[in-house]
Order: structure tokens, then C-alpha cells, then sequence
């Protein structure tokens, strides 16, 4: 599979595909399928010259992935054309985030990138404009989102949980996936230095169903995939992710300043995502990322095994695994007594704005003190148990607890300082 994504050679390619039987082919299907990038293989299959023989029901196969690839795409976009003309009605200025905007600009066909959901940034003095618009346009939030201050919007604007990046997943009853609205593109107990006003001054403008709307720069736009594929979903995204930055870079060709992204990228506090992004999707796709740039970035230290870890996590193709709060991995990893009352401390005590969310009180209200007791008791009914268990060895929460800590690990790597 990696041979046909790879953006190199196309007669060493041709000449192995040359020598594949029927199992082979039936396995490249499956496991196109299982990655979810059935639709564009079969895109980099049709472009090599010479072009590969493959046997009839595989390549019916592939063609039918890619025409329903393409029907669900089209009706999508054509979804998202007519709300980004409302919201651009009701001036609000919105740019596209990755999905949508990759598989309708970036990539050669609307039918090579499939999409999970739909991601828009609005300023953060728009926001509760954007969703009380959206809300009247039939969106609603999922289940899973409806709290109590969703209720008390008279009192307190609708705004983003400081550990969230977005929104409350909304949904309408004719869109196949959610939508997600953002106002940064990090959570703000992330430690990175995103400069979102120059996000909005460096955008470009982009076509979507014939509706003008705003998408991120090159630089940004390449830059932010990193931060998502690396420290946001910790490589668990597979092998798509890795295409959308090589097919970025293709598009971009020399529009792409490598330059400004080295600066942005440590600008950003973003080097080391970058760095190992940009270096996976040159080693395993081939991605024309400049050697040049890797040397720039490259960390002076560098863990051989959490490398390998991500390396295995992009292959293993499961949804990220995360279970745990970070903070409650921290707590179980460190032996210092004080690092664990700090840390049990900052779970308890949180801002005014978060209490507010949490339980029926206005963040303006001495009342909100009433709570933190409660607060208490509720972190000890959640994760009481999971501590215990992990005090006394239980062999499953060991394996749960390895993999958080290496999540966690990799986290921390990717955001220290040499």
C-alpha cells in the first residue's frame, strides 16, 4: 500500500505491482478500507505510468468505494455551501479547517478525502452570534453536549470549555457528520503560541459551492495539520493525515514558504510536532518536504522509542485510545508528594467560568465557592476506582495506564524546549 502512495518512482511501482496475484490486490483493498483512503489508492493507482493491471473485481471494487466517496462528498459540500452563505449573510466571517476544505481545494477530486465531521473557525466575539444562528438554522447539539448552561445563555454567552478547542459537537438532521465551531486552533491549557489574529490576517479566500469564504495560509494551514495529526490525535489517524500534508505540499508547491514555517513553527511552540509530522510524511509517502527543513527542525533530543511508538501507532489504525485525564495520568505517574497535591489541587480548584458549567451556578455568584466540595466528591466517585486499581497493580488498568503514559510522554516531547 505504501508503494502506491508513495509519490515517488512509478515504474518501480508498476514493476512490483506486476507481479501481484489476486490475494494481493484483495488485500490492498481491505486494507485501504480499514485506513479509509480506499478511494484515493485507487486515485494514485489510475495516475502511474505505466499503468498497473488490476484484476476486474478489484478495481470494481475501488470504483465503487470511489463513487460513493464522491456522491456523499458533493451532497456535503453542497450542505456546507448553503450555511457558509448565511453565516456570510449575517456577516460572519468563517474559515474552512481541514475536511472540507482539503477535499474541496487541496486534493485533485472532492472524492479522495474523506471527511468525519466539518470544522469552521468564527472570532472569538462572533461565537455566540455563529451558534445562536446555526441553532436557528435547525442545528442542535448531540446528546453527549447537552449541559445545564446551554439553558442559561441570558445570563452567560455561549463560549468554549478552557480544556476544549471548540464547541459542543452540533449536528442538523440532514448532515451525515457533525460540525464543529472553533475559535482558536489550540485548547488554552495547550502550550502552544498560536497567533490566531494573524491567522485571520494571513487567510486566503477560498470557493465552496460557489460561496466565498476564508481558509487558512499554506504555512498555517500545513503548520496546524501537524499540531493535529501529532499532539492533538497522538498519530492515531493513521495514514490519512500523512496524505493530507503530502497532498498539501503538492497543491502549495512553491507558494509554500518553508521559511515562514520553520519561524511560525517556533513561533508557535510547534517545532517538534512539525518536525516529526513533516518527517513521517517524507519517509513513508514520499511527501517532497525539503531536507533542508527536517535539519532546521530537527530536536537536539530525540526519544528513539517514542518515535517508534508513533511509527506504530500510525499502522495501528485505532481511534485514540485516551480514557484518562492528563492530569490524573500525571498524578499516577509521579512519586512526589508535592507534584501530586499540586496536581490534585488544579483538578479541584477550576476557574469560576469552567464551575459554571458544571453545575447550576452563575461564574459571577459567591455561590460558586458552595461547589468546589462537590467538585471534590465527584472526582473521587469518577476516578476513586481508577486510582485504587492502579495503587494495586491490576494488570488491565497497568496496560491502560502504560498507554496514557506514553500519550502523555509523547505530548510532553513534543512541546519541550531544547
Amino acid at each position: 500500500m505504501l508503494h502506491c502512495l508513495n509519490m515517488g518512482d512509478d515504474a518501480f511501482k508498476a514493476s512490483i505491482l506486476a507481479r501481484w496475484t489476486d490475494e494481493d490486490w484483495h488485500e490492498l483493498i481491505r486494507r485501504s478500507e480499514k485506513y479509509g483512503i480506499s478511494a484515493y489508492v485507487y486515485h494514485r493507482l489510475r495516475a502511474l505510468d505505466p499503468a498497473p493491471s488490476i484484476p476486474g473485481p478489484a478495481e470494481q471494487r475501488l470504483r465503487e468505494i470511489t463513487w460513493q466517496a464522491a456522491s456523499r462528498n458533493i451532497r456535503l459540500v453542497h450542505q456546507l455551501g448553503k450555511i457558509l452563505k448565511s453565516l456570510n449573510d449575517t456577516a460572519i466571517p468563517v474559515i474552512l479547517l481541514k475536511g472540507a476544505y482539503l477535499a474541496e481545494t487541496v486534493y485533485p477530486y472532492i472524492a479522495l478525502r474523506s471527511m468525519g465531521d466539518v470544522d469552521i473557525l468564527v472570532k472569538k466575539n462572533d461565537l455566540h452570534k455563529t451558534i445562536t444562528h446555526l441553532f436557528q438554522n435547525r442545528f442542535s447539539v448531540t446528546r453527549e453536549g447537552r449541559i445545564g448552561y446551554l439553558d442559561r445563555t441570558t445570563d452567560m454567552p455561549y463560549h468554549i470549555l478552557p480544556e476544549q478547542k471548540h464547541f459542543y459537537d452540533i449536528i442538523h438532521p440532514e448532515w451525515p457528520i457533525k460540525l464543529d465551531v472553533h475559535i482558536s486552533l489550540a485548547r488554552d491549557v495547550w502550550p502552544f503560541r498560536v497567533d490566531t489574529d494573524g491567522l485571520w490576517e494571513r487567510a486566503v479566500h477560498v470557493d465552496v459551492n460557489g460561496t466565498q469564504t476564508l481558509s487558512l495560509s499554506p504555512v498555517d494551514s500545513l503548520l496546524y495539520q501537524c499540531m493535529h495529526t501529532s499532539y492533538h490525535h497522538h498519530f492515531y489517524f493513521g495514514l490519512r493525515p500523512l496524505i493530507d500534508i503530502a497532498e498539501t505540499i503538492r497543491h502549495y508547491q512553491d507558494r509554500l514558504s518553508w521559511k515562514d514555517l520553520e519561524i511560525r513553527a517556533r513561533e508557535w511552540n510547534a517545532d517538534r510536532c512539525a518536525w516529526l509530522t513533516l518527517r513521517s510524511a517524507r519517509q513513508l509517502l514520499g511527501a517532497a518536504v525539503p531536507e533542508s527543513v527536517l535539519t532546521a527542525l530537527k530536536p537536539e533530543l530525540i526519544d528513539e522509542e517514542l518515535l517508534a511508538w508513533a511509527e506504530e501507532t500510525i499502522f495501528s489504525n485505532s481511534r485514540d485510545p485516551q480514557t484518562l485525564p492528563d492530569d490524573l495520568v500525571r498524578l499516577c505517574k509521579t512519586r512526589r508528594l508535592r507534584s501530586r497535591a499540586a496536581l490534585m489541587f488544579k483538578s479541584v480548584f477550576l476557574s469560576r467560568s469552567m464551575m459554571a458549567t458544571m453545575y447550576p451556578v452563575p461564574p459571577d455568584s459567591r455561590r460558586v465557592f458552595l461547589y468546589y466540595p462537590v467538585r471534590a466528591k465527584d472526582l473521587c466517585l469518577r476516578w476513586g476506582r481508577v486510582i485504587w486499581r492502579h495503587l494495586f497493580r491490576d494488570k488491565t488498568m497497568q496496560s491502560v495506564m502504560e498507554i496514557e503514559n506514553r500519550r502523555v510522554t509523547l505530548e510532553q516531547w513534543l512541546t519541550s524546549v531544547d
